[in-house]
This record gives C-alpha cells, structure tokens and sequence, in this order.
C-alpha cells in the first residue's frame, strides 16, 4: 500500500477526477436521465466514477497526510478505481464485457482525462 501522500497528491487527484467527470457527463450519449437512457455500458463508467468521488471526498485527509491505516486504505481504494476507470474507457471492450452490453466510444476527451492519472503518485 502506497504511503507519505501530500495534500498535493490528493488536490492534484481531486482536480483530476473533477475533470474526468466533466468529460463524462459532456458525453452526446449522456442524458439527463443517465440511468434510464443512456447506453449501460456509458451509465456504468460514469456511475463508477463518480461513486469514486464520493469515496475520495470521504477520505479523512488530515489522517492520510500521518499515514494513518483507515485513510490510506480509503484513499489507495480510490486510487485503484481511478486505475480501473481508466483501463474501462482506454479498452471498452473490457466495460461491454462487464455491463454485458455494447462497447461504447468514450470519445478523445474522456481517454485524455483518464490518461491525465497515468502518472499520479509514481
């Protein structure tokens, strides 16, 4: 489990993920209803990760920064659902297989988004 995170590192990843979700939610495909009329694989990417902003904006920060257990496990979880969002957007065949539905193109925006994490943290 990765360790001695900085308040930069969490800023930096809440950025991140802030705009992977606007990416997202800018999908043509992306309704207002998402859940009744999007394409299940799209609903499934876009429900995930922003479940994975919820979790992030539950991490006790003052707790990670003293590499506290909880902490670090909540926000290592978060990190391996950010790992996980980008392999489903970079490979939608992968997210059609999980949703058991079509592969959908998540369009040039959201791959850059998810490819802004590449390096986070190394």
């Amino acid at each position: 489990m990765q360790q001695n995170f900085t308040e930069a590192d969490v800023t930096d990843t809440k950025d991140k993920l802030d705009a992977l979700i606007l990416a997202i939610e800018s999908h043509p495909l992306l309704t207002d209803d998402p859940g009744r009329d999007a394409p299940r694989a799209l609903y499934f990417t876009w429900d995930f990760i922003r479940r994975t902003e919820f979790n992030l904006s539950h991490v006790d920060i003052p707790a990670l920064l003293t590499n506290d257990e909880v902490a670090l496990e909540a926000y290592n979880d978060c990190l391996g659902r950010i790992m996980l969002s980008g392999m489903i957007v970079e490979d939608p065949i992968k997210c059609a297989m999980i949703t058991q539905s079509e592969a959908v193109d998540f369009g040039a925006e959201v791959r850059a988004r998810v490819t802004d994490f590449r390096f986070m943290n190394t």
